[in-house]
């Protein structure tokens, strides 16, 4: 039976490849996960009970951090392949050292990958692998230019994350007991920017400033990207950090309002019909939605941000939107994931 490994760098990665490695192990296949130590990325795994083995880490906020943390990574992988046998495809979404320990051994390659703003990592990876599965609100023409042949490039009519949100079901009074041991009236979600990323666009917004003002309308819940992140708001009143990793698409699922940088959080809210303020990113996969009309908004001023989102609260049933049509005529990537794999071993 075919061996399929599946390479974990980031938390979303981890969510999104929990999906693939249930589906690849329903249909029969030999499935390994290797998974980078970075935020989050290792808890939601556990979280999820999806196995995994840890090869690497994150290499901090600096390029020579990151440059050294993935040249060490790639030998630890070398050093894997070499104990336990090659895979017969490697599947990751961006993970520069899987992808090019994989091409240099000549191991087919599935990539999934919807941040085409992360361009260092676009040159490093898309030009090495066999198939690229983007969400449509990229057209082909934007990856060509990187060294791929359209050919291999496969879009589908959905955005990632409808993967894990299409089925899921939320129950606000369960989970709110579940992770918080309470009810609140007023529910908001915060997460902070990944300002350690190497495509982070550089800005001045106050989240403290925008937290301590909601505080008084609402019950903040404040979602860390790394783990000094959460100190600053520890003393404030009516914020929550959680103490423990969260499975995050059902807390953005019963918020009334979620204000993120723009990234996996906002759409996995978005998709759920809650309200979702950009503060930072205002990418292709966000104006996708928003021309679908989810609940999307991006508004980069700190003090129209607390404007709006003081309106939002002040009714909040008013502005959440019955998602459930949009969301159903939606495609997973999981299938067209698992299809190329497929082809790869044909091949």
């Amino acid at each position: 039976m075919p061996r399929i490994i599946l390479d974990v760098a980031t938390p979303k990665q981890a969510i999104f490849a929990s999906v693939i490695y249930k589906e690849l192990k329903r249909l029969g296949y030999k499935v390994e996960i290797i998974a980078r130590e970075e935020t989050q990325t290792i808890d939601l795994l556990e979280l999820l009970k999806t196995p995994y083995t840890k090869i690497g880490e994150y290499g901090g906020g600096t390029l020579e951090g990151k440059l050294a943390a993935t040249l060490k990574r790639e030998m630890e992988l070398m050093k894997y392949f070499k104990e336990h046998g090659e895979p017969d495809v490697l599947w990751a979404h961006g993970s520069v050292s899987g992808i090019r320990v994989a091409y240099g051994l000549g191991v087919p390659i599935v990539c999934n990958n919807d941040t085409l703003h992360n361009e260092p990592v676009v040159r490093l990876t898309v030009p090495l692998v066999s198939y690229l599965i983007i969400p449509e609100a990229y057209k082909k023409v934007e990856w060509e230019k990187y060294g791929i042949s359209r050919k291999r490039i496969i879009r589908f009519k959905g955005i990632e994350e409808v993967a894990w949100v299409k089925d899921l079901k939320t129950n606000r009074r369960k989970i709110m007991i579940k992770l918080f041991e309470k009810e609140v009236d007023k529910l908001v979600v915060v997460r902070s920017a990944e300002y350690k990323a190497c495509y982070y666009r550089k800005g001045c917004f106050d989240l403290l400033e925008i937290i301590r003002k909601l505080t008084k309308h609402a019950t903040i819940v404040y979602i860390p990207r790394y783990k000094e992140d959460g100190r600053i708001f520890m003393k404030e009143k009516n914020v929550i950090i959680p103490k423990e990793v969260i499975y995050t698409p059902e807390l953005v699922g019963i918020a009334d309002l979620v204000i993120s940088s723009g990234g996996t959080m906002g759409r996995e809210a978005a998709l759920q019909g809650t309200p979702t303020i950009s503060y930072h990113f205002w990418e292709a996969i966000m104006k996708y939605l928003a021309r679908k009309r989810f609940p999307v908004m991006y508004i980069p001023d700190s003090s129209k941000l607390i404007e709006k989102s003081l309106q939002i609260l002040r009714d909040p049933e008013r502005y959440r939107v019955d998602t459930s049509k949009k969301l159903s005529k939606m495609e997973s990537p999981i299938p067209i994931a698992v299809d190329c794999i497929k082809r790869c071993l044909q091949e």
